[in-house]
């Protein structure tokens, strides 16, 4: 919707006027930088920021970007794709900076997410607005995104089992 659009063009605008007297925090510069990246590269046309305020949201989240945490699921779905002979990398930053991939299989663009209970529903397990913008976009960079959600994960016990389940998603 157009008119939507223009709307929350215009607040973005009019907040950042007073930027002087308020400064947004670190998220909320991310959440604007999110949505004028979902803007631009999913061509929805609802936001483009600010030069000044798009320098400033990409360089608050790079740095959050470069904030590595490595799960234990993640290690163990590298020592999965290490059993297998698959070639990866552990937190791979894409070329522009703006995403750390759990694993990545570079060669043929496979972003291997582990999602911990922080991207999904609590009652119905359904993936978080926020994990599926970061699929949206990544898919849209070129990138096939697998996701291993701790639930499914959470059920295999044995090696074989993990690296059955991790060659089965990624001929998905």
């Amino acid at each position: 919707n157009a008119e939507v659009a223009l709307g929350f063009q215009k607040r973005v605008e009019a907040l950042f006027c007073y930027s002087s007297f308020v400064q947004p925090s670190a998220m909320e510069l991310s959440q604007l930088l999110q949505a004028h990246l979902a803007s631009q590269i999913l061509r929805l046309d609802i936001l483009t920021l600010p030069v000044s305020t798009l320098q400033v949201a990409l360089k608050a989240y790079r740095e959050e970007a470069r904030k590595v945490r490595v799960s234990h699921g993640q290690r163990e779905v590298g020592e999965s794709l290490h059993r297998l002979g698959i070639p990866h990398e552990l937190e791979h930053v894409t070329a522009d900076g703006l995403f750390s991939i759990d694993l990545a299989i570079v060669d043929r663009r496979i972003a291997l997410e582990f999602d911990g209970p922080w991207h999904f529903t609590r009652n119905t397990l359904e993936p978080l607005g926020h994990t599926r913008l970061r699929d949206r976009l990544l898919s849209a960079m070129g990138w096939h995104v697998v996701s291993i959600p701790f639930f499914e994960w959470g059920r295999l016990h044995q090696a074989e089992q993990k690296d059955g389940y991790v060659q089965q998603r990624l001929s998905e």
